[in-house]
């Protein structure tokens, strides 16, 4: 046998394709027969006397052969011990450095399928470390590579106890070995440093290997070993990521060194690779790098960079192909772009603009190319230092729309598409009529990918709403006639991309596109019969979606656009087809009918619906699974079934009552659909369920029952099946992703079922649910744990710079996390079930609620007690409460968690806005304790309490300072800190109470008045900046601006609008000229 297995080998490395698959089989049966794998290995071992392309094969057969074992528990016990002993032997025995890899490889893989059949290979680290032990260098780097490949297995923290004679050894190896022992350490540590760095003795022990590891690299430079230090920087990238110790204080110099030497290199590759290891270096440590020169050089040496893209590269970009080689202009990019991410954009400001306006002003193509590029790569990771920008650079780059050079012109689209994307509303607002003429001159280009990017520019700036259709009404003869033109092209991308905006203005203006009917069924009858490919699939659905709208236009357009597409449909779900490109499309295009409340469509509804349920149901192949992780599991079947699943919440919410006869079968679908291992299922059905019950409510409706209880019991089966079809996947479930979605679809469903539908046993049911999902998520009984130990943050009280500040702003908005929905329905039932929720809530929730207010040793328990118990006392009017527990919340309002102290601020002020009685003893205490934060420096915890301060200083002097002396001093301070950058529906109904109590023109005029105002004003033209701020809010400020105005004279007033930026003016400005 061992014979016919040479054999096989030798057939492998055979120049015949039927000789080599001969020998393939034959190696692949060696899966079923494990015995042989002791054989295997000693084909590889040095004294088998084969060739080494022989023995490496074989070393590599042997790793693909345990790979392909589930469970190496089936294999002999005494084949596994030969496994073992034949692998030591392999390491041991050893004589070619060209195998060293193919053996470790061997080694660490055999050690990895053991440790996950859950089997020990005893002695395995112990014995690495003997031979590491080995004086002869080969062994030792075989050694090496093995445990860099072995960290992660049970065992390896035998290289803690071992750390300093093992850092010492890879310093006596950097400093003596030869060229491939240096590589090899250095890959090891990229790997091993983790287990060298586990304590802050044991990490300041290994920054000794700091200077070798510098030498290293300079000495692989000055002996020409360019090839050597490319591999070499790629490990020590890896190992700055992976190391928590090495390289504090060193990073500024090696950063800089790296750059000097990249300078000096004349080969590309050295050159990438030595600025690599400081792009590296200032991703992981930014605030490092923010304020020394050697961030602007690097810059300057991207930007420089980018400009040296030749005719060639060009030429790719241009045929939307990539180099063959990574070129230093599209390495540039890359690291560019990192940086940004890392830095933000204020650091780089200066150098940014003054280097890019040289550039945009240069005659070289490549240059503007570059200036447009390094602009569209800051725009998202840098976004605020083009807010107040962005007219002014609208300016000046959108002269390059008639550049001579089409790849201008792209970069130009790929900075606006950037600039949509970060600025949604100002693009719309303020450059919706410089955009499209860029757009309209780029569709008239003869380039296709300038084609394709204009498209999906005018994708990204159209929004279904008036004002899009009103502004969009001037462009629509050029825009269509670009489209057409694009139509015409062989250019499958931008084709599509035409199709899709055709829909969306079609959507948007009926009536103009109307008179495009003729040229449009002439594209119609051309392209529909072409479309008969898998590449066209889509194209062809995008058609069909086309005629369907139309013929909503006018029922002679298209008029067998309703049998096509139901017939269509109907295809595509009895065919074994999954996941077509085109069903997305013919699906909108169902959905187009159900908007319009077709009457073609509501009486074909039954039939469809059955046909989708029928898909839903369709059996999973399971070759087809891929695990995205453990918790989601994508397919092309879990594809098709969300978009399926949204057709259905698309009909369900534009037919209401007419489903009303397809509801029970539906939720016989969907409620095994929630807890599917899919995480955009589950998420999908959750909101799916509460609608198809709220049509089942309408179609009661419809009956003439309209009183709330005769309603409910007639949908009662389903409502109360609903809800004990979610709390019993509350109580098995283990995953947050999935708690979440079952929280959110039982948050909608108790909110449509109304006040007082539940009865206690009910609402203690919900309460269980909950107190099962905190014992396993937060107290961890019942699931594994990764044995981490909770730890408090600390109180961050680095002073922060603009960007920073405005980048905390914006990530304090409010996730809906699974907690903040356990709060949200308590809140409910608290408020819809006042006079029944309390004894389910005492004996189901409140005793662990009340051992996790005590737990002040970890924060997320303690953090939700306060809010729960907060909900409680507020909004199910437990008021005597407060006394117990108004000492505490104080105490937990300069909690070092920002958490804690966020949510007791919130309810202290939440206590004075419901005018709580029992609370009113405390407002002194309240006032001193929070009121001492109106004077923090900007910190990151004060920035991220700033919201809460407000507020509840704000309710508390605004209910109750007729009791306090001193409110005056306290607003004044309370003004400072304005303006506020969240939180703005809240902040500016707070304002309008005050104003509405007589309060807050007095407060204004504490202090400086023009100062007041301009702060306030401020805060109220970043509020209308935001996408979320709503229509009631927009009401409140310009009612509150007119109020303002008359306290100061008419030339204050414009010294105030001047401060603000041209945007800022605009928005406020369109709040009293629609």
């Amino acid at each position: 046998m061992a014979a016919n297995i040479v054999q096989a080998f030798q057939a492998t490395l055979s120049p015949d394709q039927n000789i080599r698959n001969q020998g393939e089989q034959v190696l692949d049966s060696l899966t079923t027969q494990p015995h042989l794998l002791p054989q295997i290995i000693q084909l590889g071992t040095a004294n088998s006397g084969q060739s080494d392309d022989i023995r490496k094969s074989a070393l590599l057969c042997f790793g693909r052969t345990i790979n392909k074992i589930d469970d190496l528990r089936s294999i002999n016990q005494d084949v596994l011990l030969q496994i073992c002993n034949s692998l030591i032997n392999c390491m041991k025995s050893e004589t070619s450095v060209h195998l060293k890899g193919a053996v470790a490889a061997a080694v660490s893989n055999f050690a990895q399928c053991m440790s996950s059949s859950e089997l020990d290979w005893n002695g395995y680290f112990p014995t690495i470390i003997e031979i590491l032990r080995d004086p002869r260098p080969l062994q030792q780097m075989i050694a090496l590579d093995t445990l860099q490949a072995s960290v992660s297995l049970k065992g390896s923290e035998t290289l803690i106890a071992l750390q300093q004679q093992v850092v010492q050894f890879c310093i006596q190896s950097l400093t003596n070995g030869d060229t491939t022992m240096k590589l090899t350490v250095i890959d090891f540590l990229s790997s091993a440093i983790v287990l060298l760095e586990t304590t802050e003795q044991h990490g300041a022990y290994a920054k000794q290997l700091i200077v070798p590891l510098q030498n290293t690299l300079i000495w692989l430079i000055q002996n020409n070993k360019f090839d050597d230090f490319d591999n070499a920087s790629a490990s020590f990238c890896e190992l700055i990521e992976n190391s928590e110790y090495l390289f504090v204080g060193n990073e500024i110099s090696i950063a800089t060194q790296m750059y000097q030497l990249c300078c000096s290199a004349q080969h590309k590759e050295t050159q990438q690779s030595a600025l690599e290891i400081a792009v590296c270096l200032i991703s992981q440590e930014p605030n490092l790098f923010k304020k020394n020169p050697v961030l602007s050089n690097i810059v300057l040496k991207l930007l420089e960079w980018l400009k040296s893209i030749d005719n060639d590269g060009a030429e790719l970009l241009l045929n939307d192909e990539d180099p063959i080689e990574v070129e230093n202009w599209s390495y540039a990019e890359d690291a560019f772009f990192r940086i940004v991410e890392a830095v933000g954009g204020a650091p780089i400001k200066d150098v940014l603009f003054k280097t890019t306006l040289e550039y945009l002003n240069m005659d070289q193509w490549n240059a503007r190319y570059a200036a447009l590029v390094a602009l569209s790569l800051s725009v998202i990771p840098g976004k605020y230092i083009f807010k107040t920008t962005m007219s002014d650079l609208m300016k000046i780059v959108l002269k390059f729309v008639n550049d001579p050079h089409p790849l201008v012109l792209h970069a130009l689209l790929d900075l606006l598409e950037e600039l949509i994307e970060a600025f949604p509303k100002m693009c719309r607002r303020r450059h919706f009529n410089e955009i499209m003429q860029v757009v309209i001159v780029s569709f008239n280009s003869t380039v296709v990918i300038v084609q394709d990017k204009a498209c999906f520019v005018v994708n990204s700036l159209l929004e279904e709403d008036k004002q899009t259709a009103e502004k969009l009404l001037p462009f629509v003869q050029p825009l269509m006639e670009g489209i057409f033109k694009t139509l015409n092209t062989s250019n499958l991308k931008a084709v599509s991309s035409a199709l899709s905006i055709i829909v969306f203005i079609t959507r948007v203006l009926q009536k103009q596109m109307e008179s495009y009917y003729p040229l449009l069924k002439n594209v119609v009858d051309t392209l529909l019969p072409k479309c008969n490919t898998k590449d066209t699939l889509e194209h062809k659905g995008k058609l069909i979606e086309i005629m369907c709208i139309y013929s909503i236009i006018n029922t002679s357009f298209f008029p067998d656009s309703r049998q096509i597409v139901l017939k269509t449909f109907e295809e595509l779900c009895n065919s074994n087809d999954v996941g077509s490109p085109m069903l997305p499309y013919i699906l909108s295009g169902l959905c187009r009918f159900s908007e319009a409340n077709d009457a073609g469509f509501i009486q074909c509804l039954g039939p469809i619906v059955q046909i989708i349920l029928k898909r839903l149901l369709l059996k999973e192949n399971p070759e087809a699974v891929v695990m995205d992780n453990e918790i989601s599991v994508t397919n092309p079947y879990t594809e098709e079934k969300v978009y399926l699943l949204q057709t259905l919440f698309r009909i369900t919410t534009s037919v209401k009552k007419a489903y009303g006869p397809y509801v029970q079968d539906t939720l016989n679908v969907l409620l095994p659909l929630i807890s599917d291992p899919n995480a955009s299922i589950k998420q999908v059905t959750a909101h799916l369920i509460p609608s198809i019950f709220e049509d089942a409510i309408f179609m009661v409706q419809d009956k003439g029952i309209t009183d709330q209880n005769s309603v409910l019991q007639q949908v009662a089966p389903i409502y109360y099946g609903i809800i004990d079809h979610l709390c019993i996947l509350l109580k098995k479930e283990k995953f947050t992703d999935n708690i979440q979605s079952y929280l959110t679809c039982l948050k909608m469903v108790l909110v449509l079922g109304g006040d007082n539908t539940l009865g206690e046993d009910r609402i203690g049911m919900i309460f269980e649910s909950f107190d099962e999902i905190l014992k396993k998520i937060l107290d961890g009984v019942g699931i594994e744990n990764d044995d981490e130990t909770i730890q408090i943050q600390n109180v961050d009280t680095d002073v922060l710079d603009d960007e920073e500040y405005e980048k905390i702003q914006d990530a304090i908005e409010e996730e809906d996390d699974w907690l903040s929905l356990i709060l949200d329905i308590t809140s409910y039932i608290c408020k819809s079930h006042q006079k029944t929720f309390f004894t389910p809530f005492q004996y189901k929730l409140f005793p662990r609620v009340m051992i996790y207010f005590k737990q002040v040793e970890d924060s997320d328990k303690v953090s939700f007690a306060v809010a729960i118990i907060g909900c409680v006392i507020v909004d199910g009017k437990i008021y005597d409460f407060v006394s117990q527990v108004a000492d505490q919340f104080i105490e937990f309002s300069h909690h070092k968690n920002i958490d804690i102290a966020n949510n007791a601020i919130y309810f202290l002020g939440q206590f004075a806005k419901v005018d709580i009685p029992q609370f009113v003893p405390f407002i002194p205490k309240v006032l001193q304790s929070v009121g001492a934060m109106l004077s923090r420096q900007r910190t990151r915890a004060a920035v991220e309490l700033a919201d809460q301060v407000l507020i509840c200083v704000g309710n508390i002097i605004g209910h109750y300072y007729t009791q306090i002396p001193n409110w005056q001093m306290i607003m004044q301070q309370w003004l400072n800190l304005f303006p506020a950058k969240s939180s703005y529906d809240e902040i500016v109904s707070l304002l309008y109470d005050l104003h509405n109590r007589g309060l807050l023109l007095e407060i204004m005029k504490l202090g400086n008045v023009a100062e007041n105002i301009y702060r306030v004003v401020l805060y109220f033209a970043r509020s209308l900046e935001n996408e979320s701020t709503s229509d009631e809010t927009k009401k409140y400020i310009a009612q509150l601006i007119q109020a303002l105005c008359p306290l100061v004279p008419q030339n204050v007033i414009s010294e105030i609008w001047g401060k603000l930026s041209i945007d800022q003016r605009g928005d406020l400005d369109s709040l009293f000229h629609k």
